[in-house]
């Protein structure tokens, strides 16, 4: 049962971030625990699961693959995403990118669309979108990849299409921040 409405403030949340693995050798232990909280694995188990991340020096190669796929999606759809181009194209730049490393069928939304008075609008850009872009659109690009059973990565930012190449609005780093 929820709880009653008056005990419920603004500010009740929770944020889960996560990305990949275990940076550092210190940090896989930790990972490991963290990520099988509360289904009673050994401590031993654990241990021997870490040897296996010790081999690639204590960083889950998952991270270094997801990132350098995130960079392609990225310098793809900056390419494509300009002044009179259909918006099918643009979602192509990104998703043969995907598709190219193995996830095409992981990839299951749209690229983007249109932000303005409303936070989605026109154009749609993906496959089934209709439409160009023209300088002054303000669209988002947020390739996702997705592994069922596993989890998935979203990475979405905010541009404007300029006669030149897109302004970024987002301002956020997509640096891993260890907190």
């Amino acid at each position: 049962m929820p709880p009653p409405a008056s005990s419920v403030t603004p500010y009740d949340a929770l944020l889960l971030v996560s990305f990949g693995g275990p940076e550092r050798p210190e940090d896989v232990l930790p990972f490991l625990e963290n990520v099988t909280r509360g289904r009673g694995i050994p401590r031993e188990r654990l241990s021997a699961v870490a040897e296996h991340y010790l081999h690639f020096g204590g960083a889950s190669p998952i991270n270094g693959i997801n990132r350098a796929l995130i960079e392609r999606i990225e310098a793809a759809g900056g390419r494509a995403l300009a002044v009179g181009a259909e918006v099918t194209a643009v979602d192509a730049a990104s998703r043969d990118v995907i598709g190219a490393a193995g996830h095409g069928e992981h990839f299951t939304h749209g690229l983007g669309h249109g932000v303005g008075l409303e936070i989605h609008e026109a154009p749609g850009i993906s496959a089934l979108g209709a439409g160009t872009l023209r300088a002054g659109m303000a669209v988002t690009v947020e390739p996702g990849v997705y592994l069922p059973g596993h989890g998935g990565v979203r990475i979405e930012d905010t541009l404007v299409v300029t006669d030149d190449e897109p302004e970024l609005l987002t301002l956020t780093s997509k640096e891993l921040l260890v907190l």
